[in-house]
C-alpha cells in the first residue's frame, strides 16, 4: 500500500524529471553539435518518443488533472518554442514536421493512456483516486 508522503514525494519527483527532461530536450534541440548525427530518417521519430516521454511525465506530475488540453497545449507550445528558438540559430534548422512529430508523440500518449492506467501501479489516476490525492495538494 502506498502512503500519503509517499505518494507526495511520487508527484514532486515526477515534477523534477518533468522539469529536468525539458530542460535536456531544449539542451539537445539548441545545442551545436560537431557533426550532423546521421540520425536524419529517425529525426521526427525522436521527436515522437521525446514528447511522448513529457505527456506521460506530465500526466504523473499532475495527476488531479486529466490528460486533457491543460497538458496538451502547454506540451505542443513548448514544441513550438524549440522550434521557433531553432529558426534564430544558424547550425539549426526549423521544420514544420518537427512540429508535426511533437504532436503525433502527444497523441500516442493520449491514446496509450487508457490503457496505461490499467496497470496496478498506474491504476487511479498513478497514484491514488482524486479522492484520495486532494488532501494531498497543497493549493496555499
Amino acid at each position: 500500500m502506498v502512503t500519503d508522503n509517499t505518494r507526495r514525494r511520487l508527484i514532486v519527483a515526477a515534477r523534477v524529471v518533468l522539469a529536468v527532461s525539458m530542460v535536456v530536450i531544449m539542451h539537445e534541440a539548441t545545442a551545436k553539435h560537431p557533426d550532423e548525427v546521421p540520425v536524419v530518417r529517425s529525426d521526427k521519430l525522436l521527436h515522437g518518443l521525446a514528447f511522448c516521454w513529457l505527456a506521460f511525465l506530465a500526466d504523473i506530475a499532475f495527476p488531479l488533472r486529466g490528460f486533457g488540453l491543460r497538458k496538451i497545449v502547454p506540451l505542443f507550445a513548448y514544441g513550438v518554442a524549440i522550434e521557433f528558438v531553432q529558426s534564430f540559430l544558424p547550425w539549426r534548422s526549423t521544420e514544420v514536421a518537427d512540429i508535426f512529430a511533437d504532436g503525433a508523440g502527444l497523441v500516442v500518449y493520449a491514446l496509450l493512456a487508457p490503457l496505461l492506467r490499467r496497470f496496478s501501479p498506474l491504476r487511479d489516476r498513478w497514484f491514488g483516486s482524486v479522492g484520495e490525492l486532494e488532501p494531498l495538494i497543497d493549493r496555499s
